[in-house]
């Protein structure tokens, strides 16, 4: 039970942290999707593009921090098909 509560409070903890920030960091550098450019969008305010950044670094900070060192080997092709994405 402790192994499975632990991470997960980590990553929501990181989480609750880190994408306020990665969402200020978008707007104040204009990293948004802005309906006003185009008729097809159906959104009515901007949205920031950077929550998958928030979401892969805790994903990858948790994942090293309580992943054994023999499986963590074997994760490497998951790890590189998050930065590939």
């Amino acid at each position: 039970m402790l192994t499975t509560l632990l991470p997960f409070s980590l990553a929501l903890a990181a989480s609750l942290i880190v994408v306020p920030g990665i969402i200020k960091v978008a707007y104040h550098k204009r990293l948004v999707d802005d309906p006003r450019l185009e008729d097809r969008k159906i959104h009515r305010y901007s949205v920031p593009n950077l929550g998958g950044v928030a979401v892969f670094s805790i994903f990858a900070l948790v994942s090293c921090l309580f992943t054994s060192s023999s499986s963590l080997q074997q994760g490497n092709f998951i790890f590189a098909a998050g930065i590939i994405i």
